[in-house]
């Protein structure tokens, strides 16, 4: 600790004060710059794009853009966080089983193998199959207040003097926002991996070149295809592991149309269904969304 010293400071009473001032070195410069290089930068940009998706009709898509850099002197991760209104189940059908003497007031999901083979009714199956609904089974997360996210990892890259592409990173993933618990989920759906990212299959669209109609530099276009091809492919019943879990979390109407699930209460603490993520670029925009409200 240094000597004490003696400082005079004009208040805004307009009378000067005389105060001691004891200093104490915490760190030098150099462990300064040292401390900040160590750890990570996220940042989300303010600025948010919005562009709509025809899938039962106009539905409204927001993108927040994300770097993520990280201490190692690597490259920033580029990100684009979509929220979505649906999480689409295209080609499932919806089954409601007798249970006992009656039947349930809901349906659950069922995805046909193969992929085109229908369900017929019996005195104990009532059945909905994808052909007869207007819409495609389609989860809403916000019924239960959450918010769903679709996270895309991507970067461009320069490929002659003055041209530009844009190639995705990683499968996407996909998780939901509790705003109550204040936590993020990858929800135990099919094709979706405990970890929250997406089983796309080789034709998901991942680089410009690929995708015709598209300028080579266009981000926004390639997103706006990813959502196209995520509500539009056929599910399967690859990654389900648990059906009875999947039903006690999945429920929806006649239509296709999910019903609430969860109480006000928000995402129970030991729900087997949402598992916390541990993806650190969506912890991150956790804290971000934290931060927000």
């Amino acid at each position: 600790m240094n000597n004490p010293h003696q400082e005079y400071v004009l208040h805004a009473d307009g009378n000067f004060y005389k105060r001691t001032v004891l200093e104490t070195v915490v760190c030098n410069q150099e462990e300064a710059m040292a401390s900040i290089k160590t750890k990570p930068l996220f940042f989300v940009n303010d600025l948010t794009k919005s562009f709509t998706v025809e899938s039962g009709g106009l539905k409204k898509y927001n993108m927040y853009s994300a770097n993520h850099v990280s201490p190692t002197g690597s490259s920033p991760l580029q990100l684009s966080f979509v929220e979505a209104p649906y999480f689409y189940f295209s080609g499932a059908n919806i089954i409601c089983r007798r249970r006992g003497e009656e039947f349930p007031e809901h349906y659950n999901l069922h995805i046909p193998y193969p992929s085109d083979s229908p369900l017929e009714e019996s005195s104990t199956l009532k059945v909905k199959n994808a052909n007869e609904l207007e819409n495609q089974v389609r989860w809403q997360p916000s019924l239960d207040g959450l918010r769903l996210f679709f996270m895309f990892s991507h970067s461009k890259y320069k490929y002659s003097e003055d041209r530009f592409s844009v190639i995705m990173h990683t499968s996407p993933y996909v998780f939901v926002y509790d705003p109550v618990t204040k936590q993020s989920y990858a929800p135990h759906l099919a094709n979706v991996f405990d970890r929250g990212d997406i089983c796309t299959g080789e034709e998901f669209p991942t680089h410009t070149a690929d995708c015709d109609g598209l300028k080579t530099d266009d981000l926004f276009g390639l997103i706006k295809k990813s959502m196209i091809h995520l509500n539009t492919s056929r599910c399967n019943n690859d990654l389900r592991a648990d059906i009875q879990l999947e039903a006690d979390n999945l429920k929806f109407d006649e239509t296709g149309n999910s019903i609430r699930v969860l109480t006000s209460e928000g995402v129970p603490s030991k729900s087997s269904f949402y598992q916390p993520i541990n993806h650190d670029s969506i912890l991150s925009f956790t804290t971000w969304l934290n931060q927000q409200t």
